[in-house]
C-alpha cells in the first residue's frame, strides 16, 4: 500500500522546531519530504476557523500570527484564551514556556530517520541516527554556543543506529515506524537502553539497543478520525504494521495549537491530529 502522509503547516513541524529550540524536538524534514503529499481533501473537512480579525499575545508580547505560531508548540503551550476587544477583533492571550525547554524527554534529543527495504517493496521505516542529550549539551558548550542560540550539529556528531533496534511505547512492543507518525505531537519520552535483562526478554536483537518510547499523558493533542473525536490507541492500531488495515488509506494533518484553538475552542489548546481514511482523489 502506498501510504500519502499530508503535513500541514508549511512543514512548520520540521521548520519551527529546528529554528526555535536548536536540535532539541527535531525532526527529520529530509524524511518528511520523501513521503507522497497529497490533496486529500483534510482541509476542506477541518472546521472553518470563524471570520474574525485576530490579534497575539505570547506572555504578553504582541506579535504577528506567524510568530506566534512558530513561538507556541504543542509541547510547550500553557494556555490559550480568547477575548473580543471593543473594536471587535479577537485577541489570543497565549502563555508559553521557552522555546530551549526540552521536547523530548529521556536520553535522546533528536532522531533521524531512513527506511529499510523488506523483500523488495514493503518499507520499514527506523532510527538511522540520534543524539543525546548529553552529546548536545557537552558539544554546544565545546563550541561556545549560548544557550539561546541555534546550534545545528553536524555530521560527525550523530551516532548510528541499527534497524534491529527494539522499540517499546508504552509498555508495548511495536514496530518503529509507530513512532514517525507521533514525533512533534504526542511523542514525550526517548530512551536508549543496553540492559542484559532485555536481552533475556526479548533475545539477542536486544543487544543492538532498546528504544523505550512513551507519549503524553495529558499533554496531547484532539484525535479526529474522519471528523470523530478518538482515542489514542485507535491511532496508534492505524500507525501499527502489525494491526493497521492495509486497504485502508491514511492521511493525515497536525494542525497549531493557534490554528486548532480557533477552530476548536479549549479542548484542542495542544493542537488537533486530524485522520482521514477516505480514498485520495489525484488528477
Amino acid at each position: 500500500m502506498t501510504k500519502r502522509i499530508l503535513l500541514a503547516l508549511l512543514l512548520s513541524a520540521a521548520v519551527s522546531y529546528g529554528y526555535g529550540q536548536n536540535i532539541v524536538g527535531r525532526i527529520d524534514s529530509a524524511a518528511i519530504r520523501r513521503e507522497v503529499v497529497a490533496d486529500d481533501g483534510i482541509a476542506e473537512a477541518l472546521a472553518e476557523a470563524p471570520k474574525a480579525e485576530y490579534r497575539y499575545t505570547v506572555n504578553g508580547e504582541p506579535m504577528s500570527e506567524n510568530e506566534a505560531d512558530i513561538r507556541v508548540r504543542p509541547w510547550n503551550v500553557r494556555s490559550i484564551r480568547s477575548r473580543q476587544a471593543d473594536d471587535g477583533t479577537v485577541e489570543l492571550r497565549i502563555r508559553a514556556g521557552k522555546m530551549t525547554r526540552k521536547y523530548l524527554k529521556g536520553n535522546i534529543c533528536g532522531v533521524r530517520w531512513d527506511i529499510k527495504w523488506l523483500d523488495g517493496y514493503a518499507e520499514l521505516r527506523y532510527i538511522s541516527s540520534y543524539i543525546r542529550h548529553s552529546d548536545y549539551d557537552s558539544i554546544r558548550r565545546a563550541e561556545g554556543y549560548a544557550k539561546d542560540k541555534i546550534f545545528v550539529p553536524e555530521e560527525r556528531h550523530w551516532r548510528p543506529l541499527t534497524p534491529d533496534v527494539i522499540y517499546i511505547l508504552n509498555g508495548r512492543r511495536v514496530d518503529g515506524a509507530t513512532l514517525v507518525f507521533l514525533e512533534g505531537s504526542l511523542l514525550q519520552k526517548l530512551d536508549l537502553q543496553y540492559r542484559r535483562r532485555d536481552v533475556r526478554r526479548y533475545g539477542e536483537a536486544a543487544e543492538n539497543g532498546v528504544i523505550r518510547a512513551r507519549t503524553f499523558r495529558c499533554r496531547r493533542p484532539l484525535i479526529l478520525i474522519d471528523g470523530e473525536p478518538a482515542r489514542l490507541n485507535e491511532w496508534l492500531a492505524m500507525c501499527n504494521m502489525e494491526t493497521i488495515n492495509m486497504s485502508t488509506p491514511v492521511n493525515y494533518r497536525l494542525l497549531s495549537p493557534i490554528d486548532a484553538y480557533k477552530r476548536y475552542g479549549r479542548r484542542a489548546k495542544y493542537g488537533v491530529l486530524y485522520v482521514s481514511t477516505q480514498p485520495v482523489v489525484t488528477e
